[in-house]
């Protein structure tokens, strides 16, 4: 279990961290841009593990400003909106027991479902992975920027600029999206534990 999640936890924070890392060498160093492509694809192995960890400790630090900017974006937070949903919905089901107590049925189902488990921490991390990349796609809009007052690049690159712009919207709308799923798959295990969805198998075999 703790390898699996483990995995998910590494690629939540390297990805948006190795793009962090990126995009400040190429804003302080500002190398030719066919110099970075060069530089990345003859990185030795040990290089390699050096700059993975590197944007793992940095992914994790830059954690709490990626959650922030995909604060900026929720209507409202997604546990909250969850909370909402389900208790409107049904509310006799959480009559016993509160609707904010999360947290308790994670660690229930951590104990008693270890693929659901699995499930639900792939969506925080591929969550956190996308409002990270997210982030990064627009702070190369700046870099980029830099780099045509320079003159080091013509004009046209601006295009990418567009391109940029979208990237890091559909990135920070996906991962509002795993976000929500992450929460409502919790209470919808709730819900699938309490009559009358969890004797819908019993009445089945009956028949």
């Amino acid at each position: 279990m703790s390898i699996r999640i483990g995995i998910y936890d590494f690629f939540a924070y390297t990805i948006p961290g190795g793009l962090i890392i990126l995009l400040l060498f190429i804003g302080i160093t500002q190398p030719a841009l066919q110099v970075v492509w060069i530089s990345m694809s003859c990185l030795t192995f040990a290089q390699l593990f050096f700059f993975g960890l590197a944007s793992y400790i940095t992914g994790y630090i830059c954690g709490p400003v990626f959650n922030k900017w995909r604060e900026l974006f929720e209507k409202k937070h997604a546990k909250a909106e969850a909370e909402e949903r389900f208790s409107a919905k049904y509310p006799m089901i959480f009559k016993e027991t509160s609707i904010k107590d999360w947290a308790i049925w994670l660690a229930v189902v951590r104990r008693e479902n270890l693929d659901l488990s699995f499930e639900i921490d792939k969506h925080k991390a591929v969550s956190k992975m996308l409002e990270g990349t997210s982030l990064a796609l627009i702070i190369f809009i700046p870099v980029l920027i830099a780099y045509f007052f320079k003159e080091m690049i013509n004009i046209w690159y601006f295009w990418l600029i567009p391109l940029l712009i979208l990237s890091s919207i559909l990135s920070i709308k996906q991962s509002i999206k795993f976000n929500t799923w992450y929460y409502s798959t919790v209470y919808e295990n709730i819900i699938s534990r309490t009559p009358p969805f969890s004797t819908i198998g019993q009445v089945r075999i009956d028949k």
